[in-house]
């Protein structure tokens, strides 16, 4: 079985990207510093990260071999048989979409995103991201006006180091089963891929999650999971998880939620989204 599983990613309001299990505990503050006041207040010297040839390779393949149908042009809702205006054909896309970060620096164990100016103009809210230099470390997006946050550790991730290629980070071999792993990160947040070769032994992928005191809530409902406010409106969130096969068909996943208590219950019509 050759497939890509979107399973995890966080973002700002507004913006859908991936979750899958995970385990929620409340994170103390020294997890929250972030952005460039973490560089200023260590001393630390901000390096750009150096490309990859390998990691290249990785991300060259993946969207070589995983595409769906581009749905350019079809309204939002619309039945999956729908053509777009003009009776064009749906062409197929990478699943992977197209960098937006422009490079990373490297602070100490982190690794930080430019994100190119024409993505920040088209959000209100951007977010704060940072990733770890081994895939068995935790990567964090922060909530710029309100300074929520979490970090998000995949389970069972081996200690394969980040590599930098064209935009994007790949961690090769790094998954459960010495699966290839890739972030991109955008403007609101982040997303994960985990390029599956072979049915995996356990058909899930988990991952642990530390919020940050700024986090009110829990909400999912119908596989977004949310991230509340003290008013209840949602700052962070993640979409429902899905997976992609070499043939181009979507398949959708499951989320569950274990350790913590969460509202499973849709906000009421004219209620904070």
């Amino acid at each position: 079985m050759e497939a890509l599983w979107r399973v995890f990613g966080i973002c700002g309001v507004g913006a859908l990207v991936a979750g899958v299990a995970g385990a929620c505990a409340a994170s103390d503050k020294r997890d929250d510093v972030r952005g460039d006041d973490a560089g200023r207040a260590t001393g630390q010297l901000h390096v750009t990260a150096a490309e990859s040839a390998a990691a290249r390779a990785v991300v060259t393949s993946i969207q070589q071999r995983f595409r769906v149908a581009d749905r350019a042009g079809v309204p939002a809702g619309a039945p999956r048989g729908l053509a777009p205006a003009g009776g064009h054909q749906l062409r197929p896309a990478p699943v992977l979409g197209e960098a937006e970060a422009e490079s990373f620096r490297s602070e100490g164990a982190r690794l930080r995103p430019r994100i190119g100016e024409a993505a920040l103009a088209r959000v209100v809210r951007p977010a704060q991201v940072s990733l770890p230099e081994r895939a068995s470390g935790a990567f964090t997006v922060a909530d710029e006006s309100t300074s929520m946050s979490m970090r998000v550790s995949l389970v069972g991730a081996l200690d394969a180091p980040a590599e930098v290629a064209g935009g994007f980070v790949v961690y090769r071999g790094g998954g459960p089963d010495g699966t290839h792993l890739v972030h991109r990160a955008t403007a609101v947040g982040t997303e994960d891929f985990v390029v599956l070769e072979q049915a995996p032994a356990e058909p899930s992928v988990r991952y642990e999650v530390a919020l940050s005191e700024q986090v009110a809530g829990l909400r999912l409902v119908a596989g977004c999971v949310q991230l509340l406010d003290a008013g209840g409106a949602p700052r962070l969130r993640m979409a429902p998880p899905y997976l992609v096969d070499a043939a181009g068909t979507r398949h959708e996943a499951s989320v569950a939620l274990e350790g913590c208590a969460f509202d499973a219950t849709p906000p009421r019509p004219g209620a904070a989204r």
